[in-house]
């Protein structure tokens, strides 16, 4: 981990089948890499023409409104948003390091002696949780109005400026989503619980007060940011044709 210490948990053992779902449709001369056991290392990696089409080697969530609860101001709020990153940034680093030796060892040797699949160009992600919720104990405010989405959208550029730097200075690729993992919202509402805040943060990039609107216009505006995927929900075909969003998904 970040301090040092060798990882007890999880035990990174991946099992290689050559066999594909006959319900996944892919193109000749292309193979899906699965994992039986410990999902989060490599997941949906479809290996084409020598190149790795998609990958993610670890997505990390962060819980805004716990920081923003434990921040006095704005300048605070900040600090130990940066200290977060600077800390996932360590343990990315150190996954990327052994995930590296281990496909020097085992099953993937093959894949990376001939290209196929390279550690250096797989993904991570650092998904924000939250995100409306931290600006209203932020402002003391009940609302998510025009200034909580432009401090938001401010706190979604300090992090995708933080996010660049990683690769330039560590050449490690994290990519900024927005944070709806199941696991996280679970762990994430309980801790939050426990320090008085009982806000939903399930919502994405909008809080429950949003109206259908306001919601269009700000998962517009904040997607681009999000180059991991922000995505707004709909059943409606008309929005599902609106190539003004850059990601939707249907319900």
């Amino acid at each position: 981990d970040y301090k040092g210490r060798k990882f007890k948990w999880p035990n990174i053992g991946i099992k290689y089948k050559k066999s594909i779902d006959d319900k996944i449709k892919l193109p000749r001369n292309c193979f899906l890499l699965k994992q039986d056991v410990n999902k989060s290392l490599i997941h949906n990696n479809v290996i084409y023409n020598k190149k790795t089409a998609s990958g993610i080697l670890q997505s990390i969530s962060i819980n805004l409104p716990k920081i923003a609860k434990s921040s006095k101001n704005e300048d605070r709020f900040y600090e130990e948003l940066e200290d977060q990153i600077e800390t996932i940034k360590k343990v990315m680093l150190i996954k990327k390091e052994k995930m590296q030796e281990k496909m020097e060892t085992n099953i993937f040797s093959f894949l990376s002696k001939d290209d196929y699949l390279k550690i250096e160009k797989m993904q991570n992600n650092l998904l924000l949780t939250g995100l409306p919720q931290a600006t209203l104990l932020l402002n003391n405010s009940s609302k998510f109005g025009k200034n909580e989405v432009k401090q938001a959208m401010g706190i979604s550029r300090f992090c995708g400026k933080r996010l660049r730097e990683m690769y330039k200075k560590d050449d490690l690729i994290v990519k900024l989503g927005e944070g709806r993992n199941t696991d996280a919202l679970t762990r994430f509402t309980t801790a939050n619980k426990i320090i008085g805040i009982e806000m939903d943060i399930s919502n994405g990039l909008v809080s429950n007060e949003t109206s259908e609107e306001e919601k269009i216009e700000i998962y517009k505006q904040m997607q681009p940011l999000f180059e991991a995927g922000a995505f707004y929900e709909t059943n409606s075909k008309k929005l599902l044709k609106d190539k003004d969003f850059l990601y939707l998904k249907s319900f």
